[in-house]
């Protein structure tokens, strides 16, 4: 929010500043995303959130818009030095939200996910599994 001469907050935002894209960035993600296919999703396998029961599809927005939000946040964080390239997410009741800042601390794309299984790798556990066939 842009304060007016009267010390009043104004809900103009100045276009191409920061906060003006980074809601610009939101708002498409918003109105692009499936949030019916989720609560298909989250009603088809009975997943409630903090007892309340399956979110409804405003529950699922308001979620999301507060998951990027952090995303983005955490990833423009000025003290915060992360590499060059490298991201920053937020996730929640099945929803991935991730920012990511080009070199100058800027942000450059932002992402939201609805995630039901994901799994990954690496090398540290191939190398110590102690279960592995001796045979070779």
């Amino acid at each position: 929010m842009v304060k007016d001469r009267k010390g009043e907050q104004s809900t103009t935002l100045r276009p191409r500043s920061p906060e003006y894209i980074k809601e610009k960035m939101i708002e498409n993600v918003l109105e692009n995303f499936d949030f019916e296919k989720c609560h298909y999703v989250m009603t088809a396998l009975k997943w409630h959130w903090f007892g309340r029961g399956v979110p409804t599809v405003e529950d699922l927005k308001h979620s999301a818009r507060e998951r990027l939000e952090f995303a983005i946040k955490g990833a423009t964080d000025k003290k915060d030095r992360l590499p060059l390239n490298s991201y920053y997410f937020c996730s929640s009741g099945g929803l991935k939200a991730t920012a990511w800042r080009n070199r100058y601390g800027h942000l450059e794309a932002i992402n939201l996910e609805f995630v039901i299984a994901e799994w990954d790798s690496d090398g540290d556990y191939v190398t110590s599994n102690k279960n592995e066939d001796k045979t070779a």
